[in-house]
């Protein structure tokens, strides 16, 4: 008898006359002479494939366990798991959860720490048979359903934050330190605006969307809205958790941004006439929402405001520069050439961006547009100040990576800037500088890798890679012309702007737009040359810093969508499900959640020990710390590599287990730069103190400009010095690319190192 015969339902095994043993069909009791031919006969003849088959089988003899993706199908056909109605006491909703959780593993180590408030609701909006598209908009109740009162302190720091951007305001402060210090926020903070009013509870948001491809091998496409509060503080308002996922779109190519956007546009303005009411802190409290501005790359924006791309005419959103056309190999491009004060486009306003949309047509196009923009429908939205030029797409994947192709690609062989032949050399420089802990991604090989580069390291070489690697080896014109960018969006990049980096950052970026036709070809100076030379330190004055509305966070909530959803179907359900998932788990297993944080700290009197407390090394030092604490012996004194300041993470040169960064380089309180040997712990006091090199630093300076100024060289000083932990400030990047002993230092642009470095 076959083995194979106790398992198969459909065949049975028979003797014909001559002994034979033959695959007989129990459905026709046709005889065939192979099991691959009965087999065959059952697929062909009676529709029986081997998955029905196999259903069968459970479905008949509940002894047989059931696959593993037939419990998931069945799971996913139920619906959402409708978390009102979810208790604790509830086993197996916390079961499926768990489960859940499971056969999502990626989603739980990636996105788990997602607050449960901040999961909105889903509704099916929309369904277009014709492209095959599902769009899913939250209702005005939905937004009410992320629950502020619910997360742990979050509705008190938007009141305390909203208190302070109202201070500074009143004081007049002019440095200009996030979103809420441009002169766009501003505005709504005046008598009788949206923001006016001590006990004011509106609240301000900027959205952003974009396409992320579900597959390499179709052209399906997801696009998300998300928002961000303004009114949290920075580190809380691009959280994972605090991003709210607005509405969503799937389908081949674009969505229809009519429908998709007018949608959303129509919440919007519910949202700001009538709000929503809360209780918050135990008082009914009705807050409302206005959204200041997009955030999108150039295609996307130009799909939505129903205008050119950016390599046509009129492309500018911000200015009527019409730019031009000019030979570029065998075909031509469009480029925007620099213009004298007295040559320049005017600037766009609202009143003619409207009166233009109205007017224009497909094929009649008004100053670049082709009709009207959902956007129109924004209350009280000004379309040119709200949708300035992202720094993520522009500045980093836009201008910084046309500068390596130009440097590197063999294609520009015969140019002047060409350094694709010292590429290994410049490479190896690359190689042997140690970031910091808060730049995630470490160096990688240059010669293979330039081409892919993720933008989070177009932004260290940029600011920090790209004037110590290639100094020496790019000329030097081309060095002070790239220079000019990297300090100018270094001011940009600041959480302290002042009217002097402004001026400062104008001078730079106007030099470098200036000077881009004369050094690389004109067809190279598209839109995004155009905008970092003429608009972007106007957009800081009016939107604050750059990292406060770059895509940077958003496209980090794009890339966690994408790595929890599956399959071929309609991964919007998913999205919502595995959304209440998360929630779920968060309520139910915090446990579950794997946290980065050190553990086992010991609380001193000005911090926390991190790891092994261990002798004092005896060396040179040893008497001069001896001297410093007025003792006579090392008994009362122990040594400790790692400490934890405030929440921060300190380490000192003495932790050997991080071999490729350097993070115990600080800048004091009093402005000094140091290099941390080993921390010291004095028992009777319980205080750290921190074993220091000093640093002399002297400023880097190239050409007429004396760009890259932002840098420094150093030097280290022969005596250490002992401070307490807490006169340790920031950290500072040290850069050693291994040429002629040259040490650089440089400052990180701003504190909030989340919402630049990722």
């Amino acid at each position: 008898m076959d083995s194979d015969q106790s398992k198969e339902s459909e065949y049975c095994v028979v003797q014909d006359a001559t002994g034979k043993n033959r695959f007989q069909c129990k459905r026709c009791y046709r005889q065939l002479s192979s099991k691959h031919s009965v087999l065959y006969h059952l697929h062909s003849a009676h529709n029986m494939s081997p998955v029905k088959r196999a259903k069968k089988k459970y479905l008949e003899d509940t002894s047989i366990e059931i696959p593993r993706t037939t419990l998931i199908s069945r799971r996913q056909k139920q619906g959402p798991l409708e978390l009102a109605e979810t208790s604790t006491s509830e086993r197996s909703s916390i079961e499926n959860a768990v489960e859940s959780a499971t056969e999502h593993r990626e989603m739980a180590e990636i996105d788990i720490n997602i607050d449960p408030t901040s999961v909105t609701d889903f509704s099916s909006f929309d369904f277009n048979e014709q492209h095959s598209e599902q769009i899913c908009i939250d209702s005005s109740r939905d937004f009410s359903d992320t629950e502020m009162e619910s997360q742990s302190g979050i509705w008190e720091d938007v009141l305390k934050n909203k208190n302070y951007i109202r201070n500074r305001y009143l004081q007049d402060n002019e440095t200009i330190t996030d979103i809420t210090d441009g002169s766009l926020y501003r505005k709504l903070l005046s008598e009788n605006d949206f923001l006016n009013g001590t006990d004011n509870t509106n609240l301000t948001a900027v959205i952003n969307t974009d396409g992320v491809s579900l597959y390499s091998s179709s052209k399906v496409q997801l696009w998300p809205i998300f928002m961000a509060v303004n009114e949290l503080n920075p580190c809380a308002r691009f959280a994972r958790e605090n991003v709210i996922l607005a509405g969503i779109w799937q389908g081949k190519g674009k969505p229809p941004f009519n429908t998709f956007i007018g949608s959303f546009c129509k919440l919007m303005n519910d949202l700001y006439d009538t709000g929503i009411t809360e209780k918050l802190n135990g008082e009914e409290t009705t807050v409302k929402l206005k959204v200041i501005c997009g955030i999108y790359d150039l295609p996307a924006k130009a799909a939505i405001l129903n205008m050119t791309q950016y390599n046509g005419s009129d492309s500018c959103i911000t200015c009527e520069e019409p730019g031009k056309t000019v030979k570029q190999g065998k075909g031509t491009s469009r480029c925007f050439p620099y213009r004298e004060t007295a040559e320049k486009y005017p600037n766009r306003n609202q009143a003619g961006v409207k009166l233009a949309m109205e007017r224009g047509t497909e094929r009649n196009r008004i100053k670049g547009f082709k009709g009207t923009s959902p956007l129109l429908d924004l209350k009280n939205f000004d379309i040119v100040s709200g949708t300035p030029p992202d720094y993520m797409h522009g500045v980093l994947l836009g201008v910084t990576k046309t500068l390596l192709y130009k440097w590197f690609s063999s294609t520009e062989s015969k140019k002047e800037y060409f350094i694709g032949d010292k590429v290994k050399l410049i490479s190896k420089r690359l190689n042997s500088i140690k970031p910091p802990e808060s730049m995630e991604r470490l160096p990688r090989d240059l010669e293979k890798n330039y081409t892919h580069f993720k933008a989070t390291e177009l932004q260290a070489w940029l600011i920090y890679y790209g004037i110590p690697c290639v100094e020496g080896i790019l000329p030097n014109k081309y060095l002070e012309h790239f220079a000019c960018l990297a300090e100018g969006v270094y001011f940009l990049l600041g959480d302290k702007i002042s009217k002097n980096d402004l001026q400062r950052a104008h001078i730079l970026l106007d030099a470098f737009f200036r000077n881009f036709s004369n050094l690389y070809p004109a067809g190279s100076c598209g839109l995004n040359v155009h905008n970092i030379g003429m608009h972007m330190v106007e957009y800081v004055r009016v939107l604050g810093p750059l990292w406060s509305w770059s895509c940077f966070p958003f496209e980090d909530c794009n890339s966690m969508i994408t790595k929890t959803v599956h399959g071929t179907g309609d991964v919007t359900k998913q999205v919502m499900k595995i959304k209440e998932a998360q929630a779920l788990l968060r309520n139910n297993l915090p446990l579950i959640f794997k946290g980065k944080n050190w553990k086992n700290l010991k609380p001193v009197a000005n911090c926390e020990i991190a790891g092994a407390i261990t002798e004092v090394p005896k060396d040179e030092n040893t008497n001069f710390i001896l001297e410093e604490l007025g003792l006579s012996d090392t008994s009362c004194i122990k040594k400790v590599d790692r400490v934890m300041l405030n929440g921060k993470k300190m380490y000192s040169g003495s932790y050997t287990r991080m071999k490729r960064r350097i993070c115990n380089t600080f800048l004091t309180k009093r402005g000094i730069a140091c290099s941390v040997k080993y921390f010291i712990f004095h028992e009777q006091t319980q205080l750290i103190f921190a074993l220091v090199i000093p640093l002399y630093l002297t400023e880097y300076r190239i050409g007429e400009l004396r760009a890259g100024k932002y840098l420094f060289t150093s030097t280290a000083c022969d005596k250490c010095k002992l401070l307490l932990v807490n006169e340790l400030e920031e950290n500072l990047w040290y850069i050693d690319p291994k040429v002629n002993g040259k040490i650089f230092i440089a400052k990180m642009p701003n504190s909030y190192g989340h919402s630049v470095f990722k």
